[in-house]
């Protein structure tokens, strides 16, 4: 299998306007910590800023030449090397899920050599929290009551982060074996899934 990323900045205004139709759908949106509609002028606006804004990296994702999601990297700190992520997928397969999730975290650690990545979920997403918990080896959660207000409500956030002393000593040597065999293409140029199994310590 194929997987590419391809830095938003870099595509067409008509791809640019696919990844906003996809990102205003309602299943995606409810996820989302900002759940408002997103209008052309705004998305085209974000898009051209993003060539200048080095503390946030979007990537549209695509299996097989088929764009079908987005990666995100944001509030990059390259001093400490640390960030915060999020994912969606349009395509339902667990298998795809799995791989683009864990791929870009080898990415995060391997490839743009940060150290420690955070996530943020609602409380209320389920299927997300199983997601970074049992498939992507996230750990000791915390919880934020009431940290955001949504529709008018309050709203409870999970926080996870994984350091990369955890990810080189536990996580990396568990993904593996679902990232290594695919292709990986960042903005057209091959990347080299490098591999050498690390020592189960923590």
């Amino acid at each position: 299998m194929q997987i590419e990323f391809n830095n938003i900045t870099t595509l067409t205004k008509e791809e640019q306007l696919q990844i906003l139709e996809w990102r205003n759908r309602d299943f995606i949106r409810e996820k989302m910590l900002n759940q408002n509609i997103i209008s052309k002028e705004e998305h085209l606006v974000y898009c051209k800023n993003l060539t200048k804004d080095k503390s946030n990296l979007v990537y549209r994702v695509s299996i097989n030449k088929i764009p079908c999601g987005v990666i995100n990297y944001t509030k990059l700190d390259y001093t400490n090397k640390t960030g915060e992520f999020g994912i969606y997928v349009l395509d339902k397969s667990r298998r795809i899920g799995i791989c683009v999730g864990r791929l870009a975290i080898y990415y995060y650690f391997e490839v743009l050599n940060f150290s420690e990545l955070r996530i943020r979920v609602l409380s209320s997403n389920k299927r997300a929290i199983l997601y970074f918990e049992k498939l992507l080896f996230f750990s000791a959660p915390y919880l934020y009551k009431k940290e955001f207000i949504i529709n008018g409500s309050s709203i409870d956030i999970i926080h996870y982060s994984m350091s990369y002393r955890h990810w080189n000593n536990v996580v990396k040597n568990r993904y593996m074996d679902t990232i290594c065999h695919n292709s990986f293409i960042v903005d057209e140029k091959p990347e080299n899934i490098y591999y050498q199994k690390s020592p189960l310590t923590i």
